[in-house]
């Protein structure tokens, strides 16, 4: 029983990301490369949120909802400053060539993208992947007939996929300059993050509502990646 609970929650959660890169982005080793950095930054936005929760008072390290705003906000800076760096060679080729050049846009927003989901999801869920290999079950506090590891597999997951629409969603707006779509992915993020504090709540099916403010993020940003990035991207093929 506990392997079968490992395996399971680690499928779920990484599974159909790993599908993802396998299919669209394994085959290239300048993608591969791409989405590892794309990880990093990740990780320094964390490093730095882990410093500054480190230095603050203790009123303010038990203030959930202030130290996960600060967490988001500094995720997204540093996802801007990473599409920053990757602009420089796109830059400079257009500074030798005389001729403005263009990277694969699409692509490299994708890989940056899911290089910063699966981070987050290596960092969120592996310690209580480990955990539910372990005997026995930790039943979900907002839904006492679930098990806690099966409602965090599926979040990783979601998330995982989330941050790659937000990335292909805010590298979009920083190279077209759009007013809109860099705004709205603060908001959902924000609002997809604090909608999993629902499942450690005491409100009965906050997992459920949570994962359904976690699948209606989802697919908003899956139709806006469609309609703003792709279909333009076909009309100019």
């Amino acid at each position: 029983m506990p392997a079968a609970s490992f395996f399971g929650n680690l499928f779920i959660a990484y599974g159909p990301a790993t599908g993802a890169f396998a299919v669209t982005a394994y085959h290239s080793g300048q993608l591969a490369i791409l989405m590892i950095c794309s990880a990093f930054f990740w990780l320094l936005s964390i490093l730095i949120a882990s410093a500054l929760w480190y230095a603050a008072p203790g009123s303010v390290k038990s203030n959930v909802f202030f130290n996960l705003g600060i967490t988001i906000a500094l995720q997204e800076a540093f996802r801007v400053i990473f599409w920053a760096i990757i602009r420089i060679p796109e830059i400079g080729l257009t500074k030798i060539s005389g001729v403005p050049q263009s990277l694969n846009r699409l692509k490299f927003s994708y890989v940056c993208g899911l290089g910063f989901g699966f981070m987050s999801g290596l960092v969120m869920f592996v310690t209580q992947l480990a955990n539910s290999s372990d005997p026995g079950i930790i039943f979900c506090q907002s839904c006492p007939s679930q098990d806690l590891f099966f409602i965090s597999a599926l979040t990783t997951c979601l998330f995982i996929f989330l941050h790659t629409t937000w990335g292909i969603l805010a590298f979009d707006a920083l190279w077209r300059k759009s007013h809109w779509q860099v705004p709205y992915v603060v908001l959902s993020h924000f609002g997809a993050s604090y909608s999993t504090t629902l499942v450690p709540s005491n409100i009965s099916g906050g997992c459920w509502y949570a994962l359904l403010t976690l699948l209606l993020v989802l697919f908003l940003n899956l139709g806006l990646c469609y309609a703003t990035v792709v279909v333009r991207e076909k009309k100019q093929a």
